[in-house]
């Protein structure tokens, strides 16, 4: 008879993977020890404890047992102190981020187990299910109306995320590195409700998402959430679900994140051009579409700067991505931003820029065409912030040449940020400005760039009258097209957003058609007593894109 039996310990291969395990916590002296204890020897090459104010001594406690220990002044929430967690986590430079409660509500024996699709490259993201496998939370110790809440606001959750968790409110997780700094987490709230935007805003972008079974344990020690604030919780989750439903579909099928190349509904009718795609690399083609041009009146040179011709401009249309370029030789600078709105927008982006996680050092690079600077502003922020103009990046060849060495060495300073204020479109190569761009990021650093959007509500509207249309620049994209672009040069989009913009009423009837009505004589009168600014943000006609840089095998360095 086969006997599967052996003295011999079981030895598992050894594992390189860098694995830090947080723990917020918060008035867990009591159970801090059992629960360091219990984590499995070997699965961590360190431990940081978050200490959120805690009066019981928690924090000189978890220095006692050798642990890394980042203490708040005051109690900031416990939103706060996974941002706390995870910051010092990458900054300890954490392949995988495992979070586990010191309150020893869940196992630290499974922590292994958490890690495990990770290590073999299938998530992620992980969570600990109570209510998967053989799991019996009822017998685990949960009370009766948190089973029951848990129950229904998962299934609600998942109907509306198309998903099929057996629960969506676990607080043992694990991620990796990249899944982190892809995610805006210093955006989300510091109370309870951050775990619920998180794991939501991660299954909307496309993260791969995996439950491992957990036993479920409660004690009297067990830290556990009061009624109002659980409703608010509960109430904040179902709201955020509902958001990513409406406005990225199941599983982030219609996310601008997770835009993919596809064929053209409509394949571009004209003569095959030379010149190949810059964002997948397929053939372009010359289009006259009555949707894409516009006959332009000379009179409207000088005002609006658009193409001074009576025939129509030629454009070249990529047939698989859809990335359309102008016939212009000289790109004109980008939209102008009303002086009053620039001190805003700037807050705005560097708001945004923050809500990711980036090195302490904050350098930030800005390529600016059209004036429009946050310098100012970021210097404030702490940011140390160098400036340089379109034409210092932008080159015709894929590879700097002996002339601009010079140039190419100075740009090479690893910055946590490099900003491209509508440069991309108006970039003679946008592939190789990309690429130079990559130099001068660290590899954790953030790629922000602003840009006009060819499928915005306002372009499908007006059609052919779309005034960008007429604008002297080279590019115009769309979501599909630049996700390819940022893929084919090293990038990945982790977040497109519209960008809140106003604008004057007299513009918005200066760019009106011809045939001018006679209640719009009526408002241009009217203009020249008042003049209100508009807000059209929401029309999406500019978008802020953020990306992340990846390394050669496909990764998130």
């Amino acid at each position: 008879m086969l006997s599967c039996r052996s003295d011999r310990p079981v030895e598992f291969p050894a594992v390189t993977t860098h694995v830090v395990v947080t723990m917020p916590a918060y008035m867990a002296v009591e159970t801090l020890a059992k629960t360091f204890r219990d984590l499995p020897p070997d699965v961590a090459g360190s431990v940081i404890l978050v200490d959120d104010a805690s009066t019981d001594g928690t924090a000189d406690a978890a220095e006692a047992l050798g642990l890394s220990v980042v203490r708040h002044p005051v109690n900031r929430g416990y939103g706060a102190n996974q941002k706390t967690c995870y910051t010092a986590a990458l900054a300890a430079d954490a392949d995988i981020i495992v979070m586990l409660h010191p309150d020893y509500q869940y196992d630290p024996k499974a922590v292994p187990l958490l890690i495990a699709p990770i290590l073999s490259g299938d998530a992620d993201m992980t969570f600990g299910s109570r209510f998967a496998g053989m799991s019996d939370p009822r017998a685990g110790g949960m009370p009766l109306y948190r089973y029951v809440g848990n129950r229904v606001t998962t299934t609600i959750e998942n109907i509306l995320l198309g998903t099929r968790f057996t629960e969506l409110h676990s607080g043992m997780r694990a991620y990796t590195r990249a899944c982190l700094q892809s995610l805006p987490f210093h955006r989300y709230p510091d109370d309870f409700s951050f775990d619920s935007q998180f794991v939501i805003d991660a299954i909307g972008m496309g993260q791969r998402v995996v439950e491992v079974p957990i036993p479920t344990r409660y004690t009297k020690e067990s830290s556990s959430i009061a009624i109002g604030p659980s409703l608010h919780y509960v109430s904040f989750s179902l709201w955020r679900a509902l958001v990513s439903w409406l406005t990225k579909g199941r599983r982030g099928r219609r996310s601008k994140v997770r835009a993919t190349t596809s064929t053209l509904r409509r394949p571009p009718q004209g003569a095959r051009s030379e010149t190949n795609c810059p964002g997948c690399g397929q053939p372009m083609f010359a289009v006259t579409n009555p949707a894409l041009v516009r006959r332009f009146r000379p009179r409207d040179d000088a005002a609006a700067g658009r193409i001074s011709s009576e025939e129509p401009a030629a454009f070249l249309q990529c047939s698989t991505c859809g990335l359309v370029s102008g016939s212009v030789e000289q790109a004109t600078p980008g939209p102008a931003y009303p002086s009053e709105e620039v001190p805003s927008t700037i807050h705005w982006m560097l708001e945004l820029v923050e809500s990711y996680p980036v090195s302490a050092r904050r350098r930030l690079l800005e390529v600016r065409p059209n004036g429009l600077s946050l310098a100012s502003v970021a210097l404030d922020r702490g940011w140390t912030v160098r400036s340089i103009g379109l034409s210092d990046l932008d080159e015709d060849s894929e590879a700097p040449t002996t002339a601009n060495r010079t140039a190419t060495d100075q740009r090479a300073h690893q910055h946590e940020a490099v900003v491209l204020f509508n440069a991309l479109e108006n970039a003679a190569n946008p592939g190789a400005l990309l690429a130079r761009a990559r130099e001068c990021m660290s590899d954790d650093g953030l790629l922000v760039l602003t840009t006009t959007n060819t499928a915005g509500i306002r372009r499908r509207l007006r059609r052919s009258r779309w005034p960008w249309f007429g604008k002297a620049q080279r590019h115009y994209f769309t979501a599909a097209s630049l996700s390819s672009l940022l893929d084919r040069h090293g990038f990945r989009m982790v977040e497109w957003r519209a960008l809140p913009h106003s604008v004057r009423l007299s513009q918005i009837l200066d760019q009106a058609s011809d045939r001018i009505s006679l209640f719009q004589r009526f408002l241009t009168v009217l203009t020249k007593v008042a003049d209100p600014p508009l807000p059209i943000g929401w029309l999406g006609v500019l978008c802020t894109v953020i990306a992340r840089p990846v390394s050669s095998d496909g990764t998130q360095p």
